[in-house]
């Protein structure tokens, strides 16, 4: 008899699962089309911060870059901004390098230590004013070129001075349900005070994501343009290194706290209404 109670919650839980992705399937091509058909706005260049915490990760931290200047139409109106902590080990090597490279590109490296993930991109998002805040890993790569340019053809559709997210396809399943890396904009970060909530170490994402469905104030870009080199994704020719490990330490927790501030992202939900 358990056996069989078992059997039939699980098959409960799939179907509502299987229900929950049609719905969001749904939501999410509807706002992107009505949008795109009906309330499409004259397409402008927007300046656009990219926001990246590093650790210990050089390499991987220009295996990003390289991929970013290769692939954007207009590097001049990116502005990178770039944080790693005090004690960071490869100091020297992130100064040296950025140092070339402010020659020719609007890119900043702050040094500063910071307790959560969070907290380093609100950091980050602090040091800059732009239309659009895309907060990266290190280990993320560009993969289509004049990535920019799309994103302004997505960003028309949605208006400036409304608060809005816009999912961007990483190595995510069902990017109808979640993005990994979600782009707000100015009224986004204006509205709330925030890139990253201040609750959690991590899910920045999710949060950011959690907010965008419950507002509804999202949009999902179809097409992909980045890569999410994440040493979990099958292939990936990344290892675990300290940093990865850090940070699972560091995140232990997030999934209770997650949960203990539901009312918390409803609150903030509202401001995006």
């Amino acid at each position: 008899m358990k056996k069989k109670l078992k059997l039939l919650q699980r098959i409960k839980k799939e179907i509502l699962k299987g229900l929950s992705r049609i719905k969001w399937i749904m939501i999410s091509n509807y706002i992107y089309y009505f949008r795109k058909i009906f309330q499409k706005k004259n397409k402008v260049k927007n300046k656009i911060a990219i926001l990246v915490p590093s650790k210990q990760r050089i390499i991987r931290l220009q295996r990003f870059i390289d991929s970013l200047i290769n692939n954007t139409s207009d590097i001049n109106r990116i502005y990178i901004e770039i944080l790693i902590d005090e004690d960071e080990l490869q100091k020297n090597e992130y100064i040296n390098y950025i140092n070339n490279l402010k020659k020719n590109f609007n890119i900043n490296l702050h040094v500063k230590n910071e307790k959560t993930h969070n907290l380093r991109n609100n950091f980050l998002a602090s040091k800059i004013n732009c239309d659009l805040y895309f907060p990266l890993n290190d280990d993320v790569i560009f993969i289509l070129k004049n990535w920019d340019d799309y994103i302004d053809d997505v960003n028309s559709y949605i208006p400036k001075d409304k608060p809005f997210s816009i999912w961007t396809k990483a190595s995510t399943k069902y990017p109808y349900l979640h993005s990994e890396f979600p782009i707000v904009n100015n009224s986004w970060y204006k509205k709330l005070g925030y890139i990253g909530n201040y609750h959690l170490f991590g899910y920045i994402d999710t949060w950011i994501c959690e907010l965008g469905k419950i507002s509804k104030k999202f949009i999902i870009a179809k097409t992909k343009f980045i890569e999410h080199l994440n040493v979990e994704i099958k292939g990936s020719r990344d290892i675990k290194d300290k940093t990865y490990h850090d940070l699972m330490i560091s995140q232990k927790d997030d999934l209770d706290l997650w949960q203990k501030t539901k009312n918390i992202r409803l609150e903030d939900s509202k401001k995006l209404l």
